[in-house]
């Protein structure tokens, strides 16, 4: 699975580089960072958050 370009993005504005994304993906070591930062924001924003279990938060069950 290869990133999108949003997911890309995405990964550089949450590193914090501040070169752009062009020049980022030249460089070996960070387009490798980028492309797994990117592939890992994109499984969780395809992912669904887990249900609450409403029983145990009324019991106030919070462990």
């Amino acid at each position: 699975m290869k990133p999108s370009i949003a997911d890309l993005q995405e990964a550089a504005r949450r590193s914090r580089l501040t070169i752009p994304l062009e020049v980022a993906m030249q460089s070996p070591a960070l387009a490798y960072c980028l492309n797994k930062t990117a592939l890992i924001i994109a499984k969780r924003r395809t992912s669904t958050p887990p249900k609450p279990d409403f029983k145990r938060l009324a019991a106030g069950d919070i462990d």
